[in-house]
């Protein structure tokens, strides 16, 4: 232990007693106390691109004085019940400490092994671990000994994360749609009779059950645009409108429009009470009960007929207006891209959102393409599996987010795929939950569970 006082007679008796206070219990008074603790500038590292597209590290200073710190008198415990930032530099930090009597804090050195050292303001401190500081009276009678944590997030809060998930009895479905719920993953696929085959599982996505036969309900059923609304599933089967309260009874609603296909709408406010459809003589129609259908417009041309996705969300500058955002493929179009045709609830008709300047950045013409809201975003992802196309702003430009393509404030090069889907060329079903997960049910490579540490719960 490093000695605290000059070696008079009488100071060597108290550097004696202090050797002991490992040793030792102490009657703790107050005039050996820490008072205060704050934390001075601190730096903050994180990934960036630079110019040239190139992954970096790069630090930001962030000011100690909006980190709040507990002292706990009672159990002498000083720490910061609110992490800091992920990427905090833990093991250089500045502390301001002030409070009755003499200060001193442990310093580890590189063998393990600690000493007490006298506390300077100026002092650079590692606390990427618990720290012991250490008060002694300006009597030299006592001693109190805090324990100091700063506390920091583990996690990246903006990476994303996948999981294979290990399952039991996994049935290997040629996938076509997936939903959650009722605390349930429901998967549905054609059968490979003519028919319709369901399972489910635990919402962990393990320990699935038996495939169920399907009734009421064909192989021509156009499962891509299943909808589950109201709590209750609905699919077109050859022009009827189909529905289900627990995926196998279907029964005829005996709707007034033969629906071609349905516009699968998801998104916070998808469930507003009004559903989508493409009729079989080429209308664009709603419904309130999915049994009466209004025309809306006639279909328009190069609205998308496959691959089907709608989102509906509130604007941000005006909360009462939704805007519903279709995406898909046009089969009658030669274009290498997707497209895509949006409506506000203010207006009569859909209309087709096109880019335009240099740089057009169209979502890109993916087979199976699978587009969802994730983040505030869209994303839109199909066969291969390579990588997530992101798009701020409601579908009009996408950009690849596994490749920097220009200096975009807003691009998310952290929504990735994992690595062991990458290249698949297999079926596969997608969906979402509300605890913030994206899920991709394969036909051959099991279960995948991921999403951003700051969103999944």
């Amino acid at each position: 232990m490093q000695r605290f006082f000059k070696a008079t007679p009488l100071a060597i008796i108290l550097v004696l007693a202090a050797s002991c206070w490992h040793d030792q219990d102490f009657t703790y008074e107050p005039d050996a106390a820490i008072t205060s603790f704050r934390l001075g500038n601190y730096k903050v590292w994180y990934n960036d691109i630079n110019i040239f597209g190139r992954d970096t590290l790069v630090y930001r200073l962030e000011s100690g004085a909006y980190v709040p710190f507990v002292i706990d008198q009672s159990r002498n415990l000083i720490f910061n019940p609110d992490s800091m930032p992920y990427g905090t530099d833990l093991k250089h930090l500045i502390v301001h400490v002030s409070g009755e009597g003499a200060l001193y804090y442990q310093k580890f050195h590189s063998d393990g092994q600690s000493v007490d050292t006298v506390y300077s303001a100026s002092d650079s401190i590692d606390f990427s671990r618990p720290l012991i500081f250490t008060v002694v009276s300006t009597d030299e009678t006592y001693i109190r000994k805090y324990k100091v944590s700063v506390n920091a997030h583990a996690l990246d809060p903006d990476s994303m994360k996948w999981k294979n998930i290990p399952t039991e009895n996994y049935p290997n479905l040629a996938s076509s749609k997936a939903f959650v719920w009722n605390d349930a993953l429901y998967v549905f696929s054609y059968d490979g009779k003519g028919g319709i085959a369901m399972t489910t599982c635990r919402k962990d996505g393990t320990l699935w059950n038996t495939q169920a036969s399907t009734d009421g309900i064909t192989g021509n059923a156009d499962l891509e645009s299943m909808i589950l609304t109201r709590n209750r599933l609905y699919v077109t089967d050859g022009g009827r409108m189909l529905c289900s309260t627990d995926g196998i009874s279907w029964s005829d609603l005996g709707a007034d429009t033969e629906i071609e296909r349905i516009i699968p709408f998801t998104g916070s406010v998808h469930d507003e009470g009004i559903a989508w459809a493409i009729s079989k003589d080429g209308r664009i129609v709603s419904s309130t009960d999915m049994v009466t259908w209004n025309t809306l417009q006639t279909l328009p041309e190069g609205f998308p007929t496959t691959d089907l996705a709608g989102i509906s969300e509130p604007l941000a500058s005006n909360p009462g207006i939704i805007r519903r955002t279709v995406i898909g493929i046009n089969e009658n179009s030669s274009e290498n891209s997707a497209v895509v045709f949006s409506m506000l609830s203010t207006d009569t008709e859909f209309t087709e959102m096109v880019p335009s300047g240099k740089d057009k950045l169209p979502c890109p013409r993916l087979q199976n393409l699978k587009v969802i809201s994730y983040d505030g975003d869209f994303y839109a992802f199909g066969k291969g599996l390579k990588a997530f196309w992101q798009s701020s702003d409601h579908g009009l430009t996408w950009r690849d987010c596994s490749v920097m393509t220009d200096e975009y404030s807003s691009w998310n090069y952290k929504m990735h795929m994992p690595a062991g889907l990458s290249g698949y060329e297999g079926s596969f079903a997608s969906t979402t939950d509300a605890n913030g997960y994206i899920w991709i049910i394969t036909e051959s490579q099991g279960i995948w569970r991921g999403g951003i540490n700051r969103l999944v719960r």
